[in-house]
């Protein structure tokens, strides 16, 4: 068992970049302090490998044009040491649309390597799941789980996007609900930002739509119950 171990963590890495602390805002919910709370519990003897940035093909792979080039003209124009904001919620720094970039490239890294046969999980910043091809929402600017999806189906026929999140994956549900080339499973809090993720929206291929989204959204009462979520994942 204990060489079964060692095994394990040799044929594992994360990968990460330290541009994501450029993109940073002291006080905001989503800054750089979660990352750094995350990076710590990485066992020792994991490997960590620097994030590529993700090149403009693989961007427009999932968002607009026009969107691109608004990120990063806000990112672009913003004043040093200073922030605007994207939506409410979503801000950007000088350094952002640098960070985005690796964010998304860091993704498709990671599916890369898992293709490949090795263990590998990427831990980087901002997130990703409520960006719609056209907008940003709730603090992600580039969809990355929808990127490095993108980027597996050019290597295999059919992608399965496991969401684990108290909130609900609505701009990655958005990107593949009609595709029937990518499972979307997303174990959320029902009653939360972004107010989406109801059993309805499961597509109907009745209705002809190609989606094979599943949502199993847990009872706010619930969502600190683990055991909960394990029958949901054997579900």
């Amino acid at each position: 068992m204990a060489w079964a171990n060692r095994f394990t963590i040799m044929r594992s890495c994360v990968i990460t970049h330290p541009g994501c602390c450029r993109h940073d805002l002291p006080g905001h919910p989503e800054s750089q302090t979660r990352l750094d709370a995350a990076l710590k519990g990485v066992p020792d003897g994991i490997g960590r490998e620097e994030a590529p940035a993700a090149t403009s093909r693989e961007l427009l792979r999932v968002h607009l044009p026009d969107y691109i080039a608004q990120v990063e003209q806000a990112s672009f124009h913003c004043p040093a040491d200073e922030f605007r904001f994207l939506d409410p919620d979503t801000y950007v720094t000088p350094y952002s649309f640098e960070a985005t970039r690796y964010a998304a490239g860091g993704a498709i890294a990671a599916v890369n390597k898992n293709l490949d046969g090795q263990n590998c999980f990427s831990m980087m910043r901002p997130p990703g799941h409520h960006a719609f091809p056209h907008h940003s929402m709730g603090f992600c600017i580039f969809n990355n789980p929808s990127i490095a999806a993108a980027a597996a189906l050019k290597e295999v026929e059919r992608v399965a996007i496991v969401d684990w999140d108290v909130h609900h994956g609505n701009g990655t549900q958005y990107v593949w609900y009609h595709s029937d080339r990518v499972l979307y499973c997303s174990v959320h809090q029902e009653g939360i930002f972004p107010g989406t993720g109801l059993r309805r929206e499961e597509a109907e291929r009745e209705k002809a739509i190609l989606s094979m989204s599943r949502f199993s959204p847990v009872p706010q009462l619930e969502i600190i119950r683990m055991s909960s979520q394990r029958v949901l994942f054997r579900q």
